[in-house]
């Protein structure tokens, strides 16, 4: 593979691992679980793929070359395979297990409760519920995101409350007060949406 082509290589591995790391840091993530939970390991195959073919072709690479032209996957590496692995590692270890359980049940019982538009017609704000049963407080938790319009597949954690009276029927858990802020009526709160 030419020089230039390595190039590209790097490049979108850097990206993509920009865009992880990017969503590991922030409150912005894809706006489907299924993108969420697919993402970081598709962003590790694919760098411990061009890394392989990297190794394979050491032989012709000067070894300065070699050192310098690895660093743009090390944040995909780490990112996409080391922190799932070590995460599956910690969550199927007793006594993680039993909450890990309670977690895939609480995602898969997720349900969309409200969806508010901005007054100037740009940002979705959507509030989820996850009922928790007996063993949390309240009937579930609630999270709001928010997302722009024009770019519905990512959006941004804004809001979340562990101990929720809401349930899956609550429908005025929220409304925009102007185009950033938002009111949550069940803790009578104001909250600015930054995009």
């Amino acid at each position: 593979m030419n020089n230039k082509r390595w190039k590209t290589v790097a490049a979108i591995n850097g990206a993509l691992g920009g865009m992880l790391w990017f969503g590991y840091l922030t409150g912005y993530s894809w706006s489907s679980v299924f993108l969420d939970l697919l993402f970081p390991p598709f962003v590790g195959l694919v760098s411990f793929i061009s890394v392989s073919v990297l190794d394979a072709r050491r032989e012709s690479i000067d070894r300065s070359e070699g050192v310098v032209g690895c660093l743009p996957y090390i944040p995909s590496l780490i990112g996409g395979c080391v922190l799932p692995l070590l995460l599956v590692i910690v969550l199927i270890t007793p006594p993680f297990t039993l909450g890990f359980l309670f977690r895939i049940g609480e995602m898969s019982s997720e349900v969309l409760i409200q969806r508010e538009v901005s007054p100037d017609n740009q940002r979705v704000a959507e509030v989820y519920f996850r009922s928790v049963g007996a063993y949390g407080s309240g009937n579930g938790r609630v999270f709001v995101r928010v997302k722009l319009r024009w770019f519905p597949i990512v959006e941004r954690d804004v809001y979340r409350l562990s101990g929720s009276d809401a349930d899956e029927y609550t429908s005025d858990y929220l409304r925009w007060i102007d185009n950033r802020t938002l009111f949550i009526s069940e803790t009578n709160q104001t909250l600015k949406v930054v995009p």
